[in-house]
């Protein structure tokens, strides 16, 4: 009997990955790192975007100030504000985007989590889940991508003599 297959993806060549890393100037190497993450995690916005709930009457969007003041038509659907923002990072090592709705659509985690009286509708977390081990090979390829077109730049700008004051201190320091 074969063993059956674990949910994970393995990703090949993680250690070489992180050895191009680490050639980047520590300052150049968080930009590279969230784009890769944001290229990873497009299809799961499009598909929590096609998921997520349309509600069809703007005077119901918003909270009850913005509706009093009108501001709600101008709000929009929720679905169409779910994107992957980078967050704050608690060490120089670390790099994280989230996905979901912006602050103006806060009541979006109201479908997503349910109330006491709306059960659930999981839109965010139905696409992680399907898109999940898909991200974690995109990531592994968009980061390859991204750190030699990089270097590339920076070697170019380099042989041309115009790099940024940001790049010079980055590749002295």
């Amino acid at each position: 009997m074969s063993q059956p297959k674990s949910e994970l993806a393995y990703v090949e060549g993680l250690r070489e990955l992180d050895d191009a890393l680490a050639e980047l100037p520590q300052a150049l190497r968080r930009p590279v790192v969230l784009s890769a993450l944001r290229r990873a995690a497009k299809p799961m916005i499009r598909d929590a975007r096609l998921r997520a709930p349309r509600g069809t009457d703007p005077r119901r969007r918003g909270s009850r100030k913005q509706r009093r003041a009108g501001k709600s038509v101008a709000i929009g659907p929720g679905a169409d504000s779910i994107k992957a923002r980078a967050m704050r990072a608690r060490s120089q090592y670390e790099a994280t985007v989230a996905i979901g709705p912006d602050k103006k659509h806060w009541y979006m985690s109201f479908s997503e989590f349910g109330t006491s009286r709306q059960p659930p509708q999981r839109f965010l977390t139905a696409a992680f889940e399907t898109h999940k081990v898909k991200a974690i090979e995109t990531f592994g390829d968009a980061l390859w991508q991204s750190i030699s077109r990089k270097a590339a730049r920076l070697a170019r700008k380099a042989a041309a003599g115009k790099l940024g004051k940001r790049a010079e201190r980055a590749l002295r320091g």
